[in-house]
């Protein structure tokens, strides 16, 4: 099916019915797999007639869930029809759902491990004006699957003409602009917040145990106060050891779960739009339109400055709720990437023309005291009888005075007459580049402090919910960079979305 007619009427491939079988039964599963577990171990202790009313339920069951996925892969077409994407599903309730090209903004493919074995591609649509994915087809042939992201994109790209504007200046050719090697991939899995994995094993393992709690009350506790008798007893050099495999753990864990989502990352340029591919067991492919990115952000720590590599964040015109899904992110990115990205995306920037701002000294007396009293007050109300607690505080403000000057130094915008680069951090540093007149909403804020001291902050909104703040900046050059940028947002002409 090489030229399929999407004018007609045609369903996904009919390896999909294992896929709406599969899906089905995870919704199940995930909602009531205690029970299933409870009535499994408790099987082997009925008599015979029980044991056979049980596993004619549980067939029962299973067939009940192969006719709905018959059913409702038999009853789901989809097919285009004056300008607009038509689908049809449902068997006991019938659904249409007709979605008018113009609005689609994201057409992405992505292949679990389930799909990969069955060659069926997913594709997700996104469309303006919903707060969540519009619509998801779970197995399509990759022959379809690329035919129409290929139709889909085509009537997008007709609607905007390129221009000769800077932004849109590309060759229409496919250039690969760098691919990430798996050792680069480790790099960034050591550089990792492994507070965060933590954090992901601790919910996982919290959510089974209360799940399995009321079933396995009593074994469960006593398998816990078996636990905390053991590391009682245990000596300090044991803990330390357990310490330590657990942070090598917690590291490995990080490293795995980087290469499992960008395994074989490639980011290239191809006929308007960059895409990306990556993933092992879950492979997606990523496109996001020239027009549509709104804002290139970058992050580096001390350990990812030691290793030399950033991580890159690419944020194209979506819905706050799935901007996340639809962001392209580039681990383990060198500083020569980096500039590459940027050649892209901002062609030809004259970085003479920048002009940098800090941020007022009062912002960093704003954070420090805030820093203080944030850590201080908790400690003086709950552990104000003890001697130690004044020390940690004594120590506490000078900790965050350099936290705060950390904070103050890099805290900074640049801008020229098309783009406007912002800086903040405090161990971590984050920056970001958008062109002006990309700006959905400007804010102009002074509070009562300010104003005695003549100072504002600006608060800037992209499409797909960033915000960018500019913090305690000279009542003046707010005004000015306040009016600068209506004006940019207000007078531009180029294509945003």
């Amino acid at each position: 099916m090489s030229n399929p007619d999407f004018s007609i009427p045609q369903r996904q491939s009919p390896k999909g019915i294992l896929l709406f079988f599969g899906l089905t039964f995870k919704k199940i599963v995930k909602t009531i797999w205690p029970v299933f577990v409870l009535i499994i171990l408790k099987s082997s202790s009925l008599n015979n007639q029980k044991q056979a009313v049980f596993y004619a339920i549980i067939a029962l069951f299973f067939i009940i869930l192969i006719v709905n996925a018959i059913l409702s892969y038999l009853n789901y077409y989809f097919y285009i029809k004056n300008e607009e994407l038509v689908v049809e599903k449902g068997y006991l309730k019938k659904i249409k759902i007709s979605i008018p090209l113009d609005r689609i903004q994201t057409i992405n493919t992505h292949q679990n491990f389930i799909q990969q074995l069955l060659h069926v591609v997913a594709l997700e649509i996104d469309t303006a004006g919903t707060s969540q994915q519009e619509l998801k087809f779970h197995a399509l042939t990759k022959e379809v699957a690329e035919a129409l992201q290929l139709k889909l994109s085509v009537f997008s790209s007709h609607r905007s003409v390129v221009s000769n504007d800077t932004e849109n200046s590309y060759i229409s050719d496919k250039k690969t602009i760098l691919q990430i090697s798996t050792t680069d991939l480790i790099k960034v899995g050591i550089s990792e917040n492994h507070l965060k994995s933590l954090l992901l094993i601790y919910l996982f393992v919290n959510g089974i145990y209360q799940q399995l709690h009321d079933f396995f009350k009593t074994a469960l506790d006593t398998a816990s106060e078996q636990a905390g008798g053991f590391l009682e007893k245990s000596g300090m050099l044991f803990i330390t050891f357990l310490a330590i495999f657990f942070l090598g753990m917690l590291i490995v864990f990080s490293v795995l779960l980087v290469i499992l989502q960008y395994f074989d990352l490639n980011f290239s340029r191809q006929d308007g739009a960059f895409v990306l591919k990556s993933g092992l067991l879950n492979k997606k492919d990523i496109v996001i339109p020239y027009s549509k990115i709104q804002l290139i952000s970058w992050e580096t720590n001390p350990i990812r400055k030691w290793m030399n590599f950033v991580s890159v964040y690419i944020t194209q015109a979506s819905n706050s709720q799935v901007k996340k899904k639809q962001a392209i992110i580039i681990p383990g990115c060198s500083n020569l990437h980096l500039q590459n990205i940027l050649s892209e995306i901002f062609p030809d920037t004259d970085t003479s023309e920048w002009t940098k701002h800090n941020s007022h000294p009062m912002y960093f007396i704003r954070l420090w005291i805030f820093r203080i009293f944030i850590i201080s007050i908790p400690l003086l109300i709950f552990m104000y009888s003890y001697w130690q607690t004044y020390i940690a505080i004594l120590v506490w403000i000078f900790v965050s005075a350099f936290l705060s000057y950390l904070s103050y130094q890099k805290r900074y915008f640049k801008i020229n007459p098309q783009i406007l680069h912002t800086a903040k951090g405090t161990i971590e540093q984050e920056f970001s580049l958008f062109f002006n007149y990309k700006i959905q909403t400007i804010q102009f804020k002074q509070n009562f402090f300010q104003r005695r001291r003549k100072l504002a902050s600006i608060a800037i909104f992209i499409s797909g919910g960033k915000r960018i703040r500019i913090p305690y900046i000279q009542e003046e050059l707010a005004g000015e960079l306040y009016n600068y940028l209506l004006y940019c947002t207000e007078s531009g002409h180029k294509k945003w979305m």
